[in-house]
């Protein structure tokens, strides 16, 4: 049996000594619609994708005292998500498919590397990852996970995301813990 996480705690911020989402970071580049991969996720793309998440954990977890009901653990998902609008529709949904998908010997962190490469399959090289990484490394204060699900943002979050990067070392990691937080 694999331990599970909240999907929606992948990067600790340690600003405010609490997990929030580490791939939300945009207000939405379009409108929301279509195709895209740089199209901007739904309430109801959250929606599915906590829905698959706590269906997996509920079908996978052998300690019933560990279970939350259906209805806790979507809502409790979905409160502590960023706003689904600042998510890139391809990555959330791409989430919630192979969480549907996943088996319960395997970790639901796979899920992640699955949602970036369809996002971007060269995700792991992109500019604005080495970017956030040097700045974590000179000032830290945030995740360094977080530099690598940066291609999960919309375009325009990926923009506020490098201002934050762009600022003065003790001005940084709140920067992005505002941009992280409802």
């Amino acid at each position: 049996m694999v331990r599970r996480s909240s999907w929606w705690r992948w990067v600790g911020a340690s600003v405010a000594a609490k997990v929030v989402c580490l791939c939300c970071v945009a207000s939405g580049c379009d409108s929301g619609s279509g195709s895209s991969t740089s199209a901007r996720a739904d309430t109801g793309d959250l929606a599915e994708t906590c829905a698959a998440s706590c269906d997996q954990q509920a079908r996978c977890e052998t300690d019933p005292e560990l279970v939350q009901t259906p209805e806790a653990c979507r809502a409790e998902c979905e409160d502590e998500a960023p706003p689904p609008e600042l998510f890139r529709r391809v990555f959330v949904q791409s989430l919630g498919d192979c969480f549907a998908g996943l088996d319960c010997d395997t970790s639901d962190d796979s899920c992640v590397g699955v949602a970036l490469a369809d996002v971007d399959p060269n995700f792991a090289t992109a500019p604005l990852g080495s970017q956030c990484l040097e700045v974590q490394n000179e000032c830290g204060g945030f995740s360094d996970d977080l530099c690598t699900y940066a291609i999960a943002f919309t375009p325009d979050g990926q923009a506020r995301f490098e201002d934050c990067l762009n600022l003065e070392c003790d001005a940084v990691a709140a920067c992005l813990q505002e941009l992280l937080d409802r």
